[in-house]
């Protein structure tokens, strides 16, 4: 099994904190007020990238196309499928 990291960013200040931590097989997941980061290019190329689908939809935000919308259901099985889960 890989360890990777399902990195759960909730703002943008979690996401400055988390980025030099993320490895090539880690995921990261954008959550509330985190997804307006989304906007712009993140500059990670290796990285699986999520948003929530609610969050984006709430906020009106139009993610860059290297950004996958997910649901709950999905948020769960990244939960699943990873070694680690970190809250940022």
């Amino acid at each position: 099994m890989t360890k990777n990291t399902l990195h759960l960013i909730f703002s943008l200040d979690g996401w400055h904190k988390a980025k030099p931590l993320l490895d090539s097989d880690d995921k990261v997941l954008f959550l509330q007020d985190a997804v307006y980061q989304l906007q712009a290019n993140l500059a990670i190329e290796t990285t699986s990238l999520y948003a929530r689908e609610i969050d984006v939809t709430a906020r009106n935000i139009k993610p860059t196309d290297n950004i996958t919308i997910i649901d709950d259901a999905t948020w769960v099985e990244l939960t699943n499928s990873t070694h680690n889960v970190i809250s940022w």
